[in-house]
C-alpha cells in the first residue's frame, strides 16, 4: 500500500508540473481544453503514461476460484484508450460570489491580516528609511564641523605669522570671511 501512495504522489507531483508549465506557456486565444492538453503532452514526454484508475487499475484481491482463494491481478497498471480532458464546473453559488465580488468570511479575514502585515512592513521600512536620512545629515554635519576646524586653524596659523605673501594675505581674508561670516 505504501509504494502505490509513493508512486501515486510522483505521479501527481509531475501531473502538477506539468499544468504549471502549460499554463506559462499559455497563448492569447486558448482554452482551458487547450491548456489541459498542452499538459497531457507535456506530462508524457516526460516518459510517463496516463492511467485510468477509475475501471481495471484495481488492485484489489478477488477471488479465483471456488475453494475461496485469492489473487491479486498481476497488471497494476492498466493504460486508457481515452484520456479525460472534462474539468468539473465549479458550483452556482461560488460563480455568483466570484462574479459579484464577493468573498466568505475567512478570505476576507486572511485579506486583512495580509494587508495588516503589508502596513506593518511599510512603517518598518519608512522608519529604516527615516533613520538612514538622519545618520546622512548627522554626518554631513560632522564633515562641516570637521571643515570648519581645519579652515580655523589655516587662519590661526596665518595670523601667527609677522609677514605674509599677497597669496597668503588673500587666503587670511578669505579664511576670516568663512570662519566669521562678513
Amino acid at each position: 500500500m505504501k509504494g502505490r501512495w509513493k508512486r501515486l504522489n510522483e505521479n501527481g507531483n509531475k501531473w502538477v508540473a506539468a499544468c504549471r508549465e502549460a499554463n506559462a506557456r499559455r497563448r492569447s486565444g486558448m482554452s482551458d481544453n487547450d491548456v489541459e492538453k498542452e499538459a497531457h503532452s507535456i506530462y508524457e514526454a516526460g516518459g510517463n503514461k496516463f492511467l485510468d484508475l477509475e475501471s481495471g487499475g484495481s488492485s484489489k484481491r478477488s477471488k479465483t476460484s471456488e475453494d475461496g482463494g485469492f489473487s491479486i491481478p498481476s497488471n497494476l497498471e492498466t493504460p486508457t484508450s481515452e484520456q479525460s480532458t472534462a474539468t468539473r464546473p465549479i458550483g452556482r453559488d461560488k460563480a455568483k460570489r466570484k462574479g459579484k465580488g464577493k468573498v466568505s468570511q475567512s478570505e476576507s479575514t486572511h485579506e486583512s491580516a495580509v494587508a495588516a502585515e503589508l502596513h506593518a512592513m511599510r512603517l518598518i521600512r519608512d522608519a529604516e528609511a527615516e533613520l538612514i536620512k538622519t545618520r546622512i545629515e548627522l554626518e554631513r554635519e560632522k564633515l562641516q564641523r570637521n571643515a570648519m576646524k581645519m579652515k580655523e586653524k589655516m587662519l590661526l596659523q596665518l595670523l601667527a605669522k609677522d609677514h605674509l605673501s599677497p597669496e597668503d594675505e588673500e587666503m587670511k581674508r578669505q579664511l576670516t570671511k568663512i570662519v566669521f561670516g562678513e
